[in-house]
Parts: C-alpha cells; sequence; structure tokens
C-alpha cells in the first residue's frame, strides 16, 4: 500500500455504482486503508471524474443504468485516459453478464456483493499491475514500486 504521508501519492481507485449505500460504503472500506477513493452514480459522473484526475483502478457496476453497462462505462473511461485501467465488474447477476475481452488491461467480475478482505486484495493486485504497465499519466511517479 502507498501512503501520502511519506510523500508517496495514494492509489486512485473511482468506482461507478448507482445504489449510493454501496459507494458509501465501499468508500469508507478503501479510505479506511490508505486508497484515494473516489466516487460516481453515473456513467456521465465517472466521465467527470476522469477529465480531473486518472484512476489507478476501477470498479465499475455491470448494470450501471442509464445507456451503457459497466463494460462500456470502463471502454470509454480508457479512451479518456488514455490507457486501460485495471477494472473490477461487479454484478449481482453472474449468469447474464457478458464481460467482454479489454485488450491490455486486467479485468475481473465478482458477484456483489463482494467480500470487502477480497475486493481489497484484488484492487492492491490490480493497482501494482497498473504500475507495472506504467500509463503516461504514472511516467515519474512510480520507481522500484512506490511513488516517486
Amino acid at each position: 500500500m502507498v501512503d501520502e504521508s511519506d510523500g508517496n501519492p495514494a492509489i486512485v481507485v473511482l468506482h461507478v455504482e448507482d445504489d449510493s449505500a454501496i459507494l458509501r460504503a465501499t468508500q469508507m472500506l478503501l479510505k479506511s486503508v490508505g486508497y484515494r477513493a473516489l466516487t460516481a452514480v453515473s456513467a456521465e459522473a465517472a466521465f467527470e471524474q476522469v477529465a480531473a484526475i486518472k484512476p489507478d483502478v476501477l470498479i465499475v457496476d455491470f448494470q450501471i443504468g442509464g445507456e451503457l453497462s459497466g463494460t462500456e462505462v470502463a471502454e470509454e473511461i480508457a479512451q479518456r485516459c488514455g490507457y486501460r485501467v485495471p477494472t473490477i465488474v461487479l454484478t449481482a447477476d453472474l449468469a447474464n453478464a457478458d464481460i467482454p475481452y479489454i485488450p491490455g488491461a486486467p479485468i475481473m467480475l465478482a458477484a456483489k456483493p463482494i467480500d470487502p478482505e477480497r475486493l481489497l486484495k484484488t484492487v492492491e493486485h490490480f493497482a501494482a499491475l497498473h504500475r507495472e504497465l506504467d500509463p503516461p499519466h504514472l511516467k515519474g511517479r512510480w520507481q522500484n514500486g512506490r511513488g516517486s
């Protein structure tokens, strides 16, 4: 886990979910271990978030509501960021969730509700993968797996 208190930037996690109670709970969980947890209740709100700050990890509800699916939101965020964001797709209906292949980025499908410990371990793993992929917004930010 990267800690901002020693000058290292925190890992940015963006959670896109239309259920505000789930968003609050996930945000509290992520912040409790030092992540910078951003939230969005819609695709449009997520796009506004990534205009200001680029996420290291994305958590998205598969059935976010609106015109786009969660995976379509992830694709659009990748386009806007200029790199593939490691993505955790959450769904209450695993049987009917069709997750497309997204080249160049780790993607995981998980059932709702997800175990908090599993979510934290996956975010940590995906954040490490993200550093290895070294997207443009991280140039010079990471050295030897730690913030510069």
